[in-house]
């Protein structure tokens, strides 16, 4: 099908803006959607999911799967609750790998979204009484403006730079399930990277949660862009990465219809095809269009539109000439002007992720003048979801 759309494409032989968008419906799937259903639209999984469990609210639904496969992988002292496709747990684990292990179950289930922890506690068997002290996760949920603390910190300094974190970013403030606890490891490790999250994410998302616990930061709430998810999640991931942390995303996008796995490959070999032997095209040095640019990205728009539910990355490369920096600037500028066009000829800004990727990913050598001209490209991927 591919062929047939560059066919139409050759057939169209204009410049201009395409025609109104193709309505295709995704194709339909089997009886055993529940076991695959991460690949389907929310509300399909949601509607035959409930079928599946005869009649049971789709809460119950997930409460009954994820605790099902917290009890296979050994994890039982776990209280699982969902408010729609939401999903609060709450309970003890027994080790740090536990604590993960729940963590990857719960975010692999179809139908949870969002994940957040409330009085989630890991704590060790020594011998066959004993136990080891263990802090309550701190939590910090939001909607809005205001905001709730919760957790247990182990002295009133570390408590006070929590408090003051909050205060600086929202504007009202809960902090009574702040508490300190005599016994319970000190911060230092965890404490920085955390109070970052809180400014950084907290500033980008209308709702969310982040949670800490056991050298687990989990960061949850939903964008209304996949731009704006990649770009907070980039964030939490430098400031995870520099304090030596695991972290879990349980970052969204607004709910939209997924494509098919054929529709994604369909594309991406439609795409593949137009920009064989080809360059979206610049100016020397900048980030404006050449007219050769402006024709290719008008045979793209036409292939992209047999698909609208695709969603595409669109990334800038440059070559190794000049220095690295400016490189990666450039490549940022090019893939932004490339969306900025898109954009403005009727594709909609939700389904683009835009990324530079500077001198770091060459296809051709450097030191040549053809392989300068074949590194310095935009590419256009196309993504399941």
């Amino acid at each position: 099908m591919s062929r047939s759309v560059n066919k139409r494409l050759r057939q169209l032989n204009k410049s201009g803006p395409p025609g109104p968008r193709s309505t295709q419906d995704p194709n339909p799937v089997g009886t055993w959607l529940p076991f695959v259903a991460a690949g389907l639209s929310g509300l399909l999984v949601i509607s035959l999911t409930a079928a599946w469990f005869g009649g049971r609210s789709v809460e119950q639904a997930i409460e009954t799967r994820v605790s099902d496969q917290l009890s296979a992988a050994g994890i039982s002292d776990i209280r699982i609750k969902a408010d729609g496709r939401n999903v609060t747990v709450g309970g003890v684990v027994e080790s740090d790998a536990q604590l993960a292990a729940m963590l990857e179950v719960i975010r692999a289930d179809p139908l949870s979204r969002r994940v957040t922890f409330s009085d989630v506690r890991v704590v060790v068997p020594v011998g066959e009484t004993d136990t080891a002290v263990s802090p309550d996760a701190l939590v910090v949920s939001w909607e809005g403006s205001a905001v709730s603390v919760t957790g247990t910190m182990s002295d009133d300094a570390a408590l006070s730079s929590v408090r003051s974190t909050v205060d600086s970013v929202f504007r009202t403030v809960d902090a009574t399930g702040l508490t300190i606890r005599g016994g319970v490891p000190a911060e230092e490790a965890w404490l920085g990277a955390a109070l970052r999250m809180v400014t950084e994410i907290g500033g980008r998302l209308d709702s969310g949660t982040i949670t800490i616990n056991r050298g687990v930061i989990s960061v949850s709430g939903e964008f209304d862009t996949r731009q704006e998810r990649r770009d907070a999640r980039d964030v939490a991931e430098a400031i995870v990465e520099a304090s030596g942390l695991d972290f879990v995303s349980g970052l969204t996008v607004k709910e939209a219809p997924p494509p098919t796995h054929a529709e994604v490959v369909e594309l991406q070999t439609s795409l593949d095809d137009l920009i064989a032997g080809k360059v979206v095209e610049f100016e020397t040095g900048s980030d404006v269009l050449t007219p050769i640019g402006v024709d290719l990205l008008n045979e793209i728009i036409t292939a992209l539109e047999q698909f609208p539910l695709v969603p595409i990355e669109i990334a800038g490369h440059a070559d190794s000439q000049g220095a690295a920096d400016v490189n990666m600037d450039l490549s940022i500028r090019r893939a932004q002007a490339v969306l900025t066009y898109l954009v403005a000829n009727g594709m909609d800004p939700t389904r683009f992720e835009v990324v530079g990727y500077g001198e770091t990913q060459p296809i051709a050598d450097n030191s040549t003048a053809e392989g300068r001209e074949r590194n310095r490209r935009i590419e256009f991927k196309a993504l399941e979801g």
